[in-house]
């Protein structure tokens, strides 16, 4: 949707991606590798990542998970139904993803990662104007948020 392609576009480009090394190719986003470093060092952390279409996405997330951030396959879940993950926090870039799971875990605090493509996306509040998700870029952000939980 944020590239504006059409169906028959759409669906070139996933079959496209689905049969190369796409996922192994993408580089973390500036400060990602540091700002989960830090999480990890504060809290117990496991990546939940939407599988793509295509035999190689999935192994190739864990490789690039494993390479990139340490984390062991058997610490990442694999779903397209990320609210059906208990936590604390949740960070995604996906608003349906974050709406979802804030929802489903309304003791949680869930994080919009802040991109162009999701800017109009209206935050949800709570009775009282809380914002239920908050909207950042800046693992400092999260980092806080996750310490604060902890009684850090």
């Amino acid at each position: 949707e944020a590239l504006g392609l059409d169906e028959g576009e759409t669906r070139a480009m996933a079959a496209a991606i689905g049969a190369s090394a796409f996922c192994a190719a993408l580089a973390p986003c500036a400060g990602a590798v540091d700002g989960v470093a830090r999480l990890c060092e504060i809290a117990d952390v496991h990546p939940v990542t939407a599988p793509f279409n295509g035999q190689y996405w999935v192994p190739e997330r864990d490789w690039w998970l494993g390479t990139h951030f340490g984390f062991p396959r058997k610490a990442i879940v694999h779903t397209d139904a990320k609210h059906l993950v208990r936590g604390h926090v949740f960070v995604d870039d996906k608003p349906e993803h974050v709406a979802a799971w804030q929802a489903a875990n309304p003791d949680g605090v869930a994080f919009l990662w802040a991109q162009p493509y999701n800017a109009t996306f209206t935050i949800p509040c709570t009775g009282d104007d809380r914002p239920t998700v908050i909207r950042t870029n800046d693992w400092g952000v999260v980092a806080a948020a996750v310490q604060r939980l902890m009684g850090r």
